[in-house]
């Protein structure tokens, strides 16, 4: 399906623009370090790529129709997140003088090879391609893709794209191959913020209890995976009398969703994947020894308390929102999706835990249904398709984010001065790891490592982490000379 973004008169699109820079310059006392607060009149002030004029060329982006719910607009929106996406869009075509084409198809796990089998042919069309740009789930789209030598080197736009601006993503380096990196991740796509996974706690239960504030935690550097099990274990209620703790009707300590959990990988720095200095990819013949202590201290909070739980399904938010549990570890999305504004108990949001003090910074995994950005490798100028990215992700982060916050937060925001100050540091620290970006090329699972959920600990990987990896590191070797093939030629 074609969309293509109108353009709307002067007067409409001066309009537009006025309110969208107003709101983004106004104070509303809750200061924050993110990059998108400016004010009229200096809305590129940090932008690099200067004003164009293209003649009104098409850039056509092939934009998988998941991500796109958040992200493409094609004329103003009485949502208000949906207006400013489509006012960035209006403001990147005028300062490059082009015209944004959307091609929205399903690039779903289920519908991945359809997908794919379009990008493929464009790249294999010489000058007669259909895209320019994809926005594309990493899981689904790029290995495949890369290994038909579908993509540029984002490598070679360096002089163009900001990689060490707020606007992107930090860590790329780490999943390049071959000194080469096939997409890249950043705030063009609100699925960059909706993805983050972050923790939810019940302020109600915390005060209740007599427990440290995570806020204090947090900025005190005491926040650590320990920290918060040590804190979740002192929380149980036996609501409805029968002598058992289940989550689905009494009070628990944290719950999580198995598929964020993921993360835990990220946030606690366990790299399982080394990379040498001539480049080439493996991992040792056994696990790495923080691994092993993290996997067997989770794996002993979950398998011998009911009151720390796994899994997935609606039901599990719902002991949160339900005012039953002290921490929730989640996606950014599940705000909204949840209705957590509905709430009785005022609830506070912040990232995800340390390993330990020594830890230098909080990191925050951005799960693997982000888009992923890659420009087509026989396109007819690769530097003005990295220009557009370059500008998709500053317009939104000057335009867009704050609005998205506001909407997302609600009145939790408003209400809650440690909002601002959590959610600077969260984004800050968002990030990708190699084996969550190249998850699908394992023959075996190492990305759902510390998932934890019932079915995952005692059936794939068992009490010892140590023996998982002996019966797998060869396939896991071999998966990554594969890997290491991409980006050759």
């Amino acid at each position: 399906m074609k969309i293509t973004v109108r353009i709307l008169s002067l007067l409409l699109s001066l309009l537009v623009l006025a309110g969208v820079l107003i709101s983004c310059g106004e104070d509303d006392g809750d200061s924050k370090d993110t990059g998108n607060s400016v004010s009229t009149g200096d809305l590129t002030a940090e932008l690099d790529v200067g004003r164009e004029d293209n003649g009104g060329k098409d850039i056509r982006i092939l934009y998988n129709k998941n991500t796109a719910t958040y992200d493409v607009f094609k004329e103003l929106s009485t949502d208000s997140v949906g207006s400013a996406m489509f006012s960035r869009d209006m403001t990147v075509e005028d300062h490059l003088g082009i015209n944004l084409d959307y091609y929205i198809e399903d690039g779903s796990w289920n519908q991945r090879q359809e997908f794919n089998q379009k990008i493929q042919a464009s790249a294999q069309a010489g000058a007669e391609y259909d895209y320019d740009i994809v926005f594309a789930h990493p899981s689904c789209s790029l290995v495949n893709n890369a290994s038909m030598n579908c993509f540029k080197n984002m490598y070679d736009y360096s002089d163009i794209i900001s990689f060490d601006k707020v606007w992107w993503l930090t860590g790329m380096d780490d999943y390049a191959i071959n000194n080469t990196l096939f997409c890249v991740f950043g705030d063009a796509t609100l699925s960059t913020y909706n993805q983050m996974a972050v923790v939810y706690f019940n302020q109600q239960i915390l005060a209740n209890e007599g427990l440290t504030s995570p806020y204090e935690l947090v900025r005190n550097n005491q926040w650590t995976y320990e920290r918060l099990f040590a804190d979740a274990l002192k929380i149980s209620g036996d609501l409805d009398g029968d002598g058992q703790i289940s989550y689905l009707t009494d009070i628990v300590g944290y719950v999580q969703a198995s598929t964020p959990a993921r993360g835990w990988l990220s946030s606690l720095e366990l790299d399982l994947v080394q990379k040498n200095s001539d480049g080439t990819l493996t991992v040792g013949e056994s696990a790495p020894e923080k691994l092993i202590d993290v996997y067997d201290k989770l794996y002993a909070f979950f398998s011998n308390n009911n009151n720390i739980v796994s899994g997935s399904g609606d039901e599990l938010q719902a002991t949160f929102t339900d005012g039953r549990c002290l921490y929730l570890l989640s996606t950014l999305a599940d705000i909204d999706y949840f209705s957590f504004g509905a709430m009785e108990d005022d609830w506070g949001i912040i990232p995800m835990p340390k390993y330990s003090t020594e830890q230098n910074d909080y990191i925050t995994p951005v799960g693997t249904s982000v888009a992923m950005m890659a420009i087509m490798n026989n396109v007819s100028d690769g530097e003005l398709c990295a220009k557009v990215l370059e500008c998709m992700s500053y317009f939104a982060n000057k335009m867009v984010v704050d609005e998205y916050y506001v909407k997302t937060l609600g009145e939790r925001r408003a209400r809650d001065e440690n909002v601002a100050g959590m959610l600077d540091i969260i984004r800050k620290g968002s990030k990708l790891t190699f084996v969550a970006v190249y998850q699908d090329s394992f023959t075996t699972p190492i990305y759902n490592l510390l998932q934890m959920d019932e079915k995952w600990r005692n059936e794939k990987v068992g009490a010892s982490v140590a023996s998982y990896w002996r019966s797998n590191y060869r396939s896991w070797r071999g998966n990554l000379t594969e890997l290491q093939q991409l980006g050759k030629g």
